[in-house]
């Protein structure tokens, strides 16, 4: 009757019961009463700590259903990297059923909480920056899910703003220590990655503020092509640009114009791809000029590399074709910075 019992009930195998169902096999007691006995145990409450809620009534119809979804909590975890085999729990689980959260809606929640982690500095800084409020990747995930939560946040917000005077100076201050914390996250990434140096990161950490706030200054009311100010999320990629640029002046490089940055943006320079570039160009600059002057030119600048090199266009980019052919043709090594002509455009190695 053991076998009969357990092939119903698999789940009883690995609670530890075995000698109590068959003690009540001995005792002549039926499968209902068996089952009766077993769920009254000590080992079965450990098990199912979930199965019964605050009211005495049963969550589940059968033992299975409620492992199938502990199973499926599980899965969501490990998909989202939140399990720790070393600390899996019945007990862990028990805050779900309460919660009546399923596991598809557990799986929800995680997506818009990653979705949150990757995708909202821009909300986040302009709370800080418009309202001096720190507002967390936490605290907006329980805004997306608590109507009554976001609009406490939202209430804070607009008293927040109301009851405090906001000028040049506070924008000013306020957006740039938050460009700086942008920089320093990426190009922390960057170190860790090899892209860029630990003396690179460490001069940005400690840049001086004065510097910061006029390197952003500058950016928000030197307009080129007298449009007006920047907005606060195109003030801060700018910033952002151009403070990834400057880590690199420890090999003498010079922090692009506003104007070049605005043309960087318009071609799809992500962050990653300008560093990489600035770190190559800052090793090679100097091989890079001895080409282009043994090519005729007479010199090749910074602004002419990022106009051939990141934006592949311009006459700097035919100065570039014409030094890189010459060098091949005389069978010269360009260097470390390694280029190579593409369809009449200038190709290096971190773009393929």
């Amino acid at each position: 009757m053991w076998e009969q019992i357990l092939n119903s009930f698999p789940w009883l195998q690995t609670m530890g019961v075995a000698n109590l169902v068959k003690k009540l096999i001995r005792d002549d007691l039926t499968v209902d009463e068996i089952l009766s006995e077993v769920r009254q145990s000590t080992q079965y409450q450990r098990m199912f700590p979930g199965m019964v809620d605050v009211n005495g009534q049963r969550r589940f119809a059968t033992e299975r259903e409620y492992l199938d979804t502990v199973r499926d909590y599980r899965d969501v975890l490990i998909e989202f990297g939140s399990y720790d085999p070393a600390q899996d729990d019945p007990l862990n689980y028990t805050a779900f059923f309460d919660a009546q959260i399923d596991p598809n809606e557990l799986k929800q929640r995680f997506a818009i909480y990653r979705e949150l982690e990757a995708g909202s500095d821009e909300l986040r800084d302009a709370f800080y920056v418009y309202a001096g409020m720190d507002v967390t990747v936490d605290d907006l995930y329980q805004a997306s899910v608590s109507p009554e939560f976001r609009e406490q946040l939202t209430t804070a917000y607009d008293t927040k703003v109301a009851g405090s005077s906001f000028d040049y100076q506070t924008y000013i201050t306020r957006a740039t220590e938050r460009g700086l914390q942008r920089t320093a996250k990426v190009l922390q990434q960057m170190q860790r990655q090899g892209l860029v140096t630990g003396a690179a990161v460490s001069k940005l950490l400690n840049v001086d503020p004065t510097f910061a706030r006029e390197v952003m200054g500058g950016l928000f009311s030197s307009d080129p092509a007298d449009t007006g100010t920047l907005g606060l999320e195109e003030l801060l990629v700018s910033f952002d640009y151009a403070m990834l640029a400057s880590a690199a002046t420890e090999s003498g490089l010079e922090m692009p114009t506003r104007e070049r940055l605005a043309a960087l943006r318009q071609a799809g320079v992500d962050r990653a791809r300008a560093m990489r570039a600035y770190g190559q160009y800052s090793g090679s600059k100097e091989a890079l000029r001895g080409m282009a002057r043994r090519s005729g030119a007479e010199d090749f600048t910074q602004q002419m590399f990022e106009e051939a090199s990141l934006l592949g266009k311009g006459p700097a980019l035919d100065v570039l074709n014409r030094a890189v052919s010459q060098e091949q043709s005389l069978g010269r090594s360009a260097g470390s910075f390694s280029t190579d002509l593409d369809q009449g455009r200038v190709a290096q190695s971190y773009r393929r």
